[in-house]
């Protein structure tokens, strides 16, 4: 298990369409280890929160515009579920004068490596907490 107790936090975002109807939802979970921090971004089973970009990003900007080393992370499994290939994701927000510019994503899978070991161990301890209920 881990040697550090990683401090957890969970927020909800309604995710609203063009025309102000909530549409669905999106949970970030705000970890902490050493002073490191990931937020990562679950769909709930009815929407892609990548089709949201701009409600997500208002809501990561304070964590991600004056903090490089501040991860995100998309985890659509319950949108996909766990048995597609591809459900989790880095969340690479590229922005200049804080204004968002464009998204990229890597995408993690059993022969995905992260070179972080800090962020290896947040998603360690998220991917239990989550499947291990």
């Amino acid at each position: 298990m881990l040697e550090n107790k990683i401090k957890s936090k969970k927020e909800t975002i309604k995710l609203v369409n063009k025309y102000g109807e909530s549409f669905g939802n999106a949970y970030i979970h705000i970890k902490i280890n050493n002073f490191k921090k990931c937020l990562i971004v679950e769909s709930d089973n009815k929407t892609n929160p990548a089709e949201y970009v701009m409600d997500i990003f208002e809501f990561v900007k304070p964590f991600i515009i004056n903090n490089k080393n501040v991860h995100v992370y998309l985890d659509l499994s319950n949108y996909y579920g766990i048995n597609n290939s591809s459900w989790l994701y880095e969340w690479i927000f590229k922005i200049n004068n804080n204004q968002l510019i464009e998204t990229d994503f890597i995408r993690i899978d059993k022969w995905s490596k992260l070179s972080d070991k800090m962020d290896y161990a947040i998603l360690q301890d998220y991917l239990f907490e989550k499947f291990h209920h």
